[in-house]
């Protein structure tokens, strides 16, 4: 299965990240899947890359020209899918994503799934409102307590809909 993994590109982010976001590609790995991703050597997206890779999977990267030009690409890439800019990368990831689901329902479902899954509670996205930074900045929260916290209610709100969104699609699934 080709998987896209959109992700940051800092090094500078809590440790907790790197540690799932490795664990995460191992998986990928070692079930042979396909990583389709940004195609950087930095943070986020070099970690996902080097443990698909290391783990027996195939790596993607859609690699725009200035990070191509800057000698930021990704040491672990099979294939190097080239863009003209950032925005244009994302016209790419859009037309891979028609190649791989042809009905419009079905990826307009995709589409909801994923904007249910990146509204979930904010376990996957610590980070998501003012009142969080602002939380975050007093030291009153962590990355690992609310993922800790709101995980396994996050989870639920994304798989319930995930599950009766799966059954309105025409395709595999």
């Amino acid at each position: 299965m080709k998987i896209a993994v959109f992700c940051s590109a800092n090094e500078h982010i809590d440790p907790d990240f790197f540690g799932m976001t490795e664990e995460m590609g191992k998986w990928m790995g070692k079930n042979h899947h396909e990583l389709i991703f940004g195609g950087t050597n930095q943070g986020l997206m070099e970690c996902v890359a080097k443990a698909v890779k290391e783990n027996g999977g195939h790596v993607i990267g859609v690699v725009p020209t200035l990070i191509e030009e800057g000698g930021k690409v990704s040491h672990y890439l099979d294939e190097n899918i080239p863009s003209q800019t950032l925005s244009d990368r994302k016209d790419v990831m859009v037309m891979i994503l028609r190649k791989l689901v042809e009905s419009r329902k079905d990826r307009l479902i995709y589409a909801a799934l994923v904007i249910i899954a990146a509204n979930s509670g904010g376990a996957f996205s610590p980070i998501g409102d003012v009142t969080t930074i602002m939380l975050w900045n007093k030291g009153v929260l962590t990355a690992g307590g609310v993922i800790m916290e709101v995980f396994l209610p996050s989870l639920v709100s994304m798989l319930v809909p995930a599950f009766i969104l799966s059954r309105s699609l025409e395709g595999k699934v």
